[in-house]
């Protein structure tokens, strides 16, 4: 500002995050204190003129592109100023607002007085002093908040003039489409076709399901064409998909059957895991985020190895995770999940995961928590929430920040094999054959 002024308000910045309304009774202040005031069209364009040659230059460069092709020097300071507020602090979602509000709780290490403050920042915006009829927004806030379909939810919490009426027009509307969806999809499994039809179908189903993983889509772009098998070793399939895994199994069965001499061996390790990736693109054939069910049917020796697990402390609470490098995001079942719900806002997730069938697996919502382990701590960290069994995952993403004494985790994996617990004490027990 000009010199001789009382005070400065220096220029807006946006890169900054600096926020415009605090800035406009900044400025108030700033010509009130300088007796800058519209008394008359004289007064008014000093006012407007001190305004525009304190906002800097990029903010002014935003000005005239909003005000485009009238120049802001023939407009009034109410129509500037209305232009660069619904530019740089659009009118918030009361609902959506009210939807962060209800939804916070006090972060772990999160003192009492840092946790009144945020819930008083929040509440700014929520517009509770307006409420004419409390009983009726109370009801659609809660019903909105609790819905289990997050598609209506998250178009809800959009809708500026979101009412109990419609939301629940809405929600009923796509409940009803759903089922019809279901019902039809449903009936069309059972319809009696032609033969033609079914040899259509069947040639569409052949062109469509991919041999290498099982999805839909063309087997020359499948993303499992040049890996490797875990069961055969050759690349160009996936282990659930190995014709020579599947011989091996049929081998296993007739030896249990009695056809085959041989000795069984106990399945102590049998253990279910997740694959969990996270490509580029949204498409169905790309599969963007896939979680495929693994299973682990047989190893060296006939004895399968442990899982490698990692003990976490998890926002104060203690928990194992598999440790998967295959996995690129880390997960938790819901169950688990009930452990930290006191102390870990769930936030609404856009993610879509799908098993490598292309069966889609309820995502619940994603938290932000923080880890630790040993002497480390890792705030921040991205938890998916889904419905699954199993275990929890640590994926790639927490592999990145929290880092695991590989030799200390081999170590506990191996003394946790009986084969090797045995030989340890006939060591011990004929120290004097093995000195």
């Amino acid at each position: 500002m000009a010199t001789g002024m009382i005070g400065s308000i220096g220029e807006f910045s946006a890169d900054q995050s600096d926020d415009f309304q605090d800035y406009l009774e900044r400025f108030e202040q700033f010509c009130l204190a300088n007796d800058i005031g519209e008394s008359d069209n004289a007064a008014k364009k000093k006012k407007k003129a001190v305004f525009l040659s304190g906002i800097g230059a990029s903010t002014y460069k935003l000005l005239k592109t909003l005000m485009a092709p009238d120049k802001p020097n023939d407009k009034s300071l109410k129509d500037i100023t209305k232009a660069l507020k619904e530019h740089l602090s659009p009118a918030p979602v009361v609902i959506g607002e009210r939807f962060k509000f209800y939804q916070r709780r006090q972060g772990q290490g999160e003192s009492i007085g840092d946790y009144m403050r945020e819930l008083k920042r929040l509440i700014e915006t929520c517009e509770f002093e307006k409420v004419t009829d409390p009983r009726a927004e109370a009801l659609r806030d809660f019903f909105v908040i609790g819905l289990n379909d997050k598609h209506t939810q998250q178009r809800l919490l959009r809708d500026r003039a979101v009412t109990l009426e419609s939301a629940l027009e809405l929600a009923i509307s796509n409940e009803l489409a759903k089922s019809h969806v279901d019902t039809m999809a449903g009936g069309n499994e059972h319809k009696d076709q032609s033969d033609r039809t079914v040899h259509s179908v069947s040639r569409d189903v052949r062109r469509r399901t991919c041999f290498r993983c099982g999805g839909m889509h063309d087997p020359n772009t499948c993303k499992f064409k040049d890996k490797l098998c875990f069961g055969c070793g050759k690349a160009g399939h996936v282990r659930r998909l190995c014709h020579q895994e599947k011989k091996a199994d049929l081998h296993k069965t007739e030896e249990r059957s009695g056809k085959y001499k041989g000795k069984k061996h106990k399945d102590k390790y049998s253990k279910h895991a997740y694959y969990v990736d996270e490509s580029e693109g949204s498409s169905e054939e790309e599969q963007p985020n896939a979680i495929g069910h693994v299973e682990v049917v047989g190893s060296v020796g006939g004895r399968k190895p442990p899982p490698i697990t990692a003990n976490l402390r998890v926002n104060g609470i203690d928990m194992r995770f598999d440790v998967d490098t295959g996995a690129a995001a880390s997960l938790i079942p819901a169950h688990m999940f009930r452990q930290l719900e006191s102390s870990t806002v769930l936030s609404p997730s856009d993610i879509v995961l799908k098993s490598v069938t292309g069966d889609k697996i309820n995502v619940l919502g994603v938290a932000k928590v923080t880890v630790e382990h040993k002497e480390q701590s890792c705030d921040g960290l991205m938890l998916n929430v889904c419905e699954i069994d199993g275990p929890a995952l640590m994926g790639r993403d927490w592999l990145a920040h929290v880092k695991l004494d590989w030799a200390s985790i081999f170590q506990v994996s191996q003394n946790q094999d009986p084969d090797a617990q045995a030989v340890r004490g006939l060591v011990s027990e004929f120290s004097e054959v093995f000195s």
